[in-house]
């Protein structure tokens, strides 16, 4: 499931759930931090070990201008906030090392966490609380108040609704709806999974990306169901908070190893060949017949090279949306990787050179350009969408951004007929319950003796909204409960177009 080239929402701060015993470590270690003034950096520090808003690809922790200022109880007020003199006095007085991402204008006022530097007694004192059972968190960080898992997931649905971002769609709204209104029960299964899921997490090298997941786990234990909201800048929806979706791939793999899980195969590249008339991109997407990664790294020249598919994923979304040719090799800082970090620099620059990559930079520019020049662009569901900021200007970011909401917007609506269908089986005896959804993919839950009826209706509604909207199949992953294997789902004239 792809993820998108608006990646940090806006998320208000809600405090973390610990056990009392670690609350009273940390005001031990910094008795300040029971003083009114400093409400601030206990949230920062709350932010930092356990915080809400990471980078899905890095899993770095994100510190964005708007979440520091939310930590001050400044929303809404002036915008003469400075978020670095409350990140220097938090590293200084709780003599914690941060350091950030460099400022870049692509990013605005987001910015990566780098590394953590924490003192040894609070590692030992997260992982220990985190090893323990999740019932025992029931103390919120910083207020100290008392707070159930039940009680704690009500508020953080109140706080979906801040903000007043409102879904883009009738059919969005329904979405939204369906799945914040799920009942508890439908995620005991996650639950049973959580075992196997913290045996994967703890072999995690890195002490910030394993505190990561595990911090996710320990919040999947008390409440394992995701809530979710629109966010002002997408088309699509986020699982608000800290939920299962914003596992590793790996780790949410077992997590949900007992629903049936469906995507939609290079979703975002096979809607952007047919919004921008790339024919040959269409074509050799499909003749592919599912190995699109796999044919591409060996036409140029990966095979058996670690992190070749990563890699080459990063580059080729990053030519899709606009980036320059040099950050894609190079990458643009220390933490964005550059396709140098699986090959040579004229291995590298070759690589630009094979025909996808050659597609989607000439045909990027055109339909950057035809936005730029006014060009009327809508979503998926007819929403037109706006290639202007707020005093009217527009420019070639801008433009990327708005020609990656409307490919965004397709991936729901394609999907959206599976949503209905769940919809009309939920009052039977053997309903088919969409459980999750994340961005170009979902989960089902169906009984074993249904399951194949369920998923062929499935095939059919998408085939069929695929066909409405892009004019052509679209290829499916499905992986079953029972069978823990891929099966791929064509359309009859793409699997002859593919054999041809």
């Amino acid at each position: 499931m792809s993820m998108s080239n608006n990646k940090y929402p806006s998320l208000p701060y809600i405090e973390s759930l610990v056990t009392s015993q670690f609350r009273s470590a940390i005001l031990t270690n910094y008795p300040f931090l029971a003083e009114t003034k400093c409400l601030p950096l206990f949230r920062l520090l709350d932010h930092v070990l356990f915080g809400q808003q990471f980078d899905v690809d890095s899993e770095l922790p994100l510190m964005s201008w708007d979440y520091c200022r939310s930590l001050t109880n400044r929303v809404g007020r002036s915008k003469n906030f400075n978020s670095q003199n409350l990140i220097d006095d938090f590293c200084g007085r709780l003599k914690i090392d941060l350091e950030l991402q460099p400022k870049n204008s692509l990013r605005r006022k987001v910015r990566q966490v780098l590394r953590v530097d924490i003192p040894d007694w609070l590692k030992v004192a997260v992982a220990e609380m985190l090893a323990g059972p999740g019932s025992s968190r029931d103390t919120k960080l910083v207020s100290g108040t008392k707070s159930c898992a039940t009680e704690f997931s009500e508020n953080e649905r109140a706080a979906t609704q801040i903000g007043g971002c409102q879904a883009k769609s009738e059919q969005v709204t329904e979405i939204l709806a369906y799945l914040n209104d799920l009942p508890m029960e439908s995620f005991e299964g996650l639950e049973a999974n959580l075992a196997e899921a913290i045996d994967l997490a703890n072999q995690i090298p890195e002490w910030g990306k394993r505190n990561r997941q595990l911090s996710i786990l320990s919040k999947v234990q008390s409440c394992p169901k995701p809530l979710y909201r629109p966010v002002q800048h997408s088309a699509r929806i986020y699982g608000f908070g800290q939920t299962f979706l914003s596992c590793r791939s790996e780790i949410r793999d077992v997590l949900a190893s007992h629903w049936t899980k469906v995507d939609i195969k290079q979703a975002q590249l096979m809607i952007v060949s047919k919004l921008w008339n790339i024919p040959q991109l269409c074509w050799f997407i499909q003749s592919c017949n599912g190995k699109f990664w796999d044919r591409l790294i060996e036409q140029i020249g990966l095979c058996n090279v670690l992190g070749a598919k990563e890699a080459l994923k990063t580059a080729i979304y990053s030519a899709t949306y606009g980036a320059r040719k040099h950050s894609i090799v190079y990458g643009n800082d220390r933490d964005s990787k550059g396709l140098i970090d699986v090959m040579s620099r004229q291995k590298a620059w070759r690589a630009l050179e094979h025909p996808v990559f050659e597609m989607l930079f000439a045909n990027r520019e055109v339909k950057a350009d035809e936005v730029r020049l006014g060009a009327s662009i809508e979503d998926a569901f007819g929403n037109p969408l706006s290639m202007f900021d707020r005093e009217g200007r527009t420019n070639r970011n801008k433009a990327f951004s708005v020609l990656c909401c409307q490919a965004q917007s397709y991936e729901l609506a394609i999907l959206h007929p599976v949503f209905e269908y769940a919809m009309t089986t939920k009052a039977t005896e053997a309903p088919a319950t969409v459980t999750a959804l994340l961005h170009d993919g979902l989960w089902v839950d169906c009984e074993e003796c249904c399951r194949q009826r369920h998923l062929e209706k499935i095939r059919e509604l998408v085939d069929q909204k695929s066909r409405e909207l892009l004019g052509t199949g679209v290829l499916l992953d499905i992986v079953e409960p029972s069978l823990r294997q891929e099966t791929e789902a064509w359309s009859a004239d793409t699997r002859l177009l593919a054999a041809a």
